[in-house]
């Protein structure tokens, strides 16, 4: 067998480093026919000097021994607050960050729909990373940019998922006290091109353009994840739209586990050894945990990893955070059955499109769960609450 990338098959998540770090430059990412970037190998190239293998993200495990620290929280920054899809703490501290002359990574969507990592050093510019995207940015498409910056003197933040965090201190090696890094608690990625063709389906549906997306928008209230979208008619007069994950396909499938990556099923930072200083995330349930949270929506999970994010998070104005006692574990999903549904959604992809035809993307008992979902927060917290 070639001692090269290829070995790694589906435990590949796609950062690409690879790619960045190949002496012989035989390395190219492209994308499969489910929509997501893998390495291909130019085997004429290739010298089999296995460094390839030796920056995967994928391969080996490390452990942390640093006690992390659970928290719930939010800013109390009104502005960047109703920007953000959860507690905004993100946003607040790229604002520290590039108040005192540094740099941010993070993604952002474009005007195409798709997630890009891109470098900003102006506070205005935030609002470009700001809110949830699904679909999986390149992070090998910043790489170098990241190292020059790293060699700097000049505060760095990078923010990304956990696999893509790995990958770039692994491309830097030895980390400078100036850099930071904040990881995502992932549920898991899925790709542009699905979207498109989730797009498409729009477009068909209500009958004109896509103009903006929202996988995740808080403004509606309650603790529903609800996507809006505006679509200019063929009139070219524009419609807001919103919809709760339950009428969304493309959003049913992401978080049912039918359209991710693979190696998302087998992640192995789905546990508390993190990548990041800080791990960020939704903290669903904080309603029933603390008594002076009323609602899910706006509440972020902070989690501690390192003296860096202790250190960083205490520096930041504007942040609400209440201690958890419970023992923290990132997404611990049973994915079994969502990896039967992907395989049944992808052979039947080509077929269907991303339709609503496809059964497989329109949830059991729907009459049921949509009649739940008209039910106010305060009754669906005591059933919460007696389900257990």
């Amino acid at each position: 067998m070639d001692n090269n990338i290829i070995r790694i098959g589906d435990k590949c998540t796609g950062c690409g480093i690879c790619k960045s770090i190949c002496p012989k430059e035989c390395i190219e990412m492209k994308r499969n026919k489910e929509g997501f970037i893998y390495p291909i190998v130019d085997k004429n190239k290739c010298i089999s000097c296995g460094k390839c293998l030796e920056y995967c993200n994928a391969i080996g495990e490390e452990k942390r021994n640093y006690k992390f620290s659970v928290f719930a929280g939010w800013t109390i920054d009104k502005e960047i607050y109703n920007q953000s899809s959860s507690g905004g703490i993100a946003s607040s501290i790229s604002k520290y960050i590039i108040a005192n002359g540094g740099i941010v990574y993070g993604t952002m969507l474009t005007e195409d729909f798709k997630t890009k990592f891109i470098r900003i050093d102006k506070i205005d510019d935030i609002k470009k990373i700001q809110g949830s995207k699904y679909t999986q940015g390149n992070i090998f498409s910043v790489i170098d940019l990241i190292k020059k910056d790293s060699s700097e003197k000049r505060l760095l933040l990078i923010i990304g998922t956990p696999c893509q965090i790995a990958a770039v201190k692994k491309s830097i090696k030895d980390i400078p006290d100036n850099i930071y890094f904040i990881d995502l608690i992932c549920h898991g990625v899925t790709n542009d091109y699905l979207f498109n063709l989730y797009r498409e389906e729009l477009e068909r549906k209500y009958g004109g353009t896509l103009y903006s997306y929202k996988y995740r928008d808080k403004s509606l209230g309650g603790i529903d994840r609800k996507e809006t979208f505006e679509i200019v008619k063929l009139n070219g007069i524009k419609k807001k739209y919103f919809r709760k994950v339950i009428d969304s396909p493309f959003y049913y499938g992401y978080l049912n586990n039918i359209i991710l990556r693979k190696s998302c099923y087998r992640c192995k930072y789905k546990n508390i050894n993190r990548e990041g200083d800080i791990s960020l995330g939704d903290y669903w349930g904080a309603y029933l945990e603390f008594k002076n949270i009323k609602s899910d929506s706006g509440i972020s999970k902070v989690i501690i990893n390192s003296p860096k994010g202790a250190k960083l998070l205490g520096k930041i104005p504007d942040l609400v955070l209440i201690k958890s006692e419970k023992q923290y574990m990132s997404e611990v999903n049973d994915y079994s059955v969502g990896i039967e549904k992907r395989k049944l959604f992808f052979q039947k992809l080509s077929d269907y499109s991303f339709s609503t035809k496809n059964k497989i993307l329109k949830p059991k008992h729907y009459i049921l769960r949509k009649v739940y979902s008209t039910f106010p927060t305060n009754i669906r917290k005591y059933l919460h609450i007696w389900r257990k």
